[in-house]
């Protein structure tokens, strides 16, 4: 008859041959009156058996298994299968042997946590392999220092020749998330070696806004990477140069187009974000004041020369009124061309004029547009 366990129970089987020999012999049988032929008997027999059993139940505990695991040298699984056992039976007869191998696993615990970084370092896990570098290093046992060191000296050496890859290979996105990660690691003494390669990253970012020419987010990472690093100044000081002439080419720019008031804004943001450029850049600050000091000199004199000359001065039209709202193709071609007209264009591309005429003999009157509409009418 085959028994089969219920689902959910273990059962074990077991099998043997069994050989049994049987002595049994009896010799002279007393007969004095010779009334049987029988002097002896034996009854000596030889028996091979085949035997199977099955028993259902009995499967293996928490402490089994820890056992199995302690055997093993796999100290951490075993421990943690040994505290399990604890709080699963806290009052079995045997906590006390429980106890006692969950110290010793414990005490073992740091030397199998450096063989399996070696093993996560020859599988290039250096995740995994940092992180049990530094479990084992806080137990603070001195015979595992060197292997420690040692160990978290192959981690650095990766990491180097990643970085110094990426980088020469203009791979900063992906030098920057290395960097991301490695931080996490808390690798030791590796502060200083992270900020030396987030300021090349840096510098790296500041050079390509340079040539696009977007000066501000240019300096704005050469910043980040002297921060990191101050050492870098001496590569850095020719890119602040060539920055300060790519802010005095805008300059020039916007004074040929008239934009002459944008230009020493911007040469004097400049300057004022980084003064060592002051040396390239004062020089045409002073040119562009001295210009718009002679633009303002000039202004006043047109507008005295028209104030005199009576006849530039045109006559308003009875009826005719100045409304806010009104574009300067209307009042053009009712009062004419103004003696003085100035213009000027903003950052904002926004575009302001002022136009001045002489309507009567009481003042000038200033009319002021805002793209080509206008917006504010003055009596001075």
């Amino acid at each position: 008859m085959k028994i089969l366990p219920h689902a959910g129970v273990k059962l074990k089987e077991g099998y043997g041959i069994e050989i049994k020999y049987y002595f049994a012999r009896f010799d002279n049988f007393p007969d004095p009156d010779n009334l049987s032929p029988i002097t002896n008997l034996d009854f000596s027999s030889l028996a091979i058996s085949l035997t199977f059993n099955g028993i259902t139940g009995g499967n293996s505990t928490h402490g089994d298994v820890a056992k199995s695991l302690y055997r093993k040298g796999d100290f951490i699984a075993a421990k943690a299968n040994f505290e399990s056992y604890n709080q699963e039976y806290p009052k079995h007869p045997r906590k006390f042997k429980a106890e006692w191998l969950i110290a010793r696993s414990a005490a073992q615990i740091p030397y199998q946590e450096v063989n399996l970084a070696k093993e996560f370092i020859a599988a290039e896990d250096f995740s995994k392999a940092a992180q049990y570098l530094n479990s084992a290093a806080q137990a603070g046992y001195p015979e595992l220092t060197d292997s420690i060191n040692q160990n978290y000296a192959k981690i650095t050496q990766w990491f180097i020749a990643t970085m110094d890859s990426l980088l020469q290979n203009n791979l900063v996105d992906q030098a920057e998330q290395m960097l991301i990660n490695i931080s996490t690691l808390n690798l030791p003494n590796s502060m200083s070696l992270c900020d030396q390669y987030w300021s090349e990253i840096f510098f790296h970012r500041g050079a390509i806004f340079t040539e696009y020419r977007n000066w501000e987010k240019a300096l704005y990472f050469f910043d980040q990477a002297l921060q990191k690093n101050p050492a870098i100044s001496e590569r850095v000081n020719p890119w602040t140069l060539k920055i300060a002439a790519g802010y005095i080419e805008d300059a020039n720019l916007s004074v040929d187009q008239k934009n002459v008031t944008f230009a020493l804004e911007s040469l004097r943001k400049a300057t004022a974000l980084r003064p060592e450029i002051s040396s390239v850049t004062n020089e045409p600050i002073e040119t562009l004041e001295q210009g718009i000091a002679y633009l303002r000199e000039q202004a006043a004199l047109e507008k005295l020369k028209a104030s005199i000359d009576a006849t530039r001065s045109p006559t308003k039209p009875a009826g005719f009124t100045l409304q806010i709202g009104m574009t300067q193709e209307e009042i053009r071609r009712v009062l004419g061309e103004p003696f003085y007209q100035k213009k000027l264009d903003t950052i904002s591309n926004q575009h302001y004029e002022l136009w001045i005429y002489q309507l009567d003999k009481t003042g000038d009157t200033h009319l002021y547009f805002r793209n080509q509409i206008l917006s504010k009418v003055e009596k001075l």
